[in-house]
């Protein structure tokens, strides 16, 4: 063949060199082609169309490879870590087959997800992120920089009187006049008290204000606490401008727990902090998951008169102190 081309009168160097060049050059136009080629990563997409409320499983969920861009954030990464974040989560928006599933559009614990309610996702059985103010004249806590979420805490309510319950209006047909009848109001009856036979008669007998009850003995969970003081790092730079009102506003923002509230549990704990005379906020090292008796002044009563009739019976002997022998003192006359 070469030899061919050289009777032909062509220099066969020059034919090679050229080859050379021609590649050189298409591979170093296809390297630069590829590095302005913008990077890309594989995010999760619906596999169909997602309504609000669904719950997602893995076959709801497909990988898709996009170009890495500024909204690239917004996405969820068809990583290990990203699929597991997101299954189970409550679908908020509707999502369109193919449409890359973002980070708002799932309600779910996934990474970066800032919304207070993603933590839900993690307690299928059920609960609110209830609102516990510490500011209320009515709650008594340890200070907020006292708690860190996880915490585990219980409230004691404490009732001192009883509110009147409702008057049935009845009708005196002695005070009626014309075609106005006299509404008057009936007598409240009081029961009086039966006798006490069983154990639990008698602590059912006593079971009236004032009197306190411990509402969560089990304990229930801190999940975040709001308007806590801003811990400053001493060796970040200040600026040289200060807002003087900045002092005031933070002294005075709302100071909040927001606790991991049974959803059977919520009306209980709101009418408490309505009609409650005092709430206790207590720190627990673990819970009891066995209900409390509850107490009231009745049972201080009876508590009072145990000990009293126990110290009786039983005197304490106050334990003699031997005096100590006298050194004598040697006097010159």
């Amino acid at each position: 063949m070469f030899r061919r081309l050289a009777g032909t009168g062509l220099n066969v160097g020059v034919i090679l060199i050229s080859i050379a060049v021609f590649f050189v050059a298409l591979f170093a136009m296809m390297g630069i082609a590829n590095a302005q080629k913008p990077d890309t990563m594989d995010i999760l997409a619906a596999a169909h169309n997602l309504s609000v409320g669904q719950s997602l499983t893995p076959n709801d969920v497909v990988v898709k490879t996009v170009f890495v861009d500024s909204n690239t954030e917004m996405y969820i990464p068809a990583t290990e870590e990203g699929t597991t974040s997101i299954m189970n989560g409550v679908v908020v928006v509707p999502v369109f087959v193919g449409q890359p599933i973002q980070r708002t559009s799932v309600l779910a614990n996934a990474a970066g997800d800032t919304r207070l309610a993603a933590v839900l996702t993690n307690y299928p059985a059920g609960g609110s992120l209830f609102p516990l103010p510490l500011d209320f004249s009515n709650v008594v806590a340890p200070d907020i920089e006292s708690f860190m979420p996880g915490d585990l805490v219980n409230i004691t309510l404490v009732i001192s009187s009883r509110p009147e319950p409702p008057a049935t209006p009845t009708v005196l047909p002695e005070f009626i006049t014309g075609d106005s009848p006299y509404i008057g109001i009936a007598p409240q009856v009081v029961a009086t008290p039966i006798p006490n036979e069983t154990e639990l008669e008698k602590a059912q007998a006593l079971l009236y204000p004032p009197m306190s009850k411990d509402m969560f003995p089990e304990g229930i969970r801190v999940m975040a606490v709001q308007g806590a003081p801003q811990v400053v790092d001493p060796d970040a730079s200040t600026q040289d401008t200060v807002d003087p009102a900045a002092g005031y506003i933070e002294f005075n923002k709302s100071k909040v727990l927001v606790l991991l509230v049974p959803n059977d549990k919520r009306e209980e704990l709101a009418l408490a902090m309505q009609e409650g005379d005092l709430l206790v906020v207590s720190l627990l090292a673990r819970g009891d998951g066995s209900p409390t008796e509850g107490f009231s002044y009745w049972d201080l009563e009876e508590w009072m008169k145990g000990q009293r009739g126990d110290a009786i019976k039983s005197p304490s002997v106050p334990t003699e102190v031997a005096s100590p022998t006298p050194t004598p003192v040697l006097t010159t006359p």
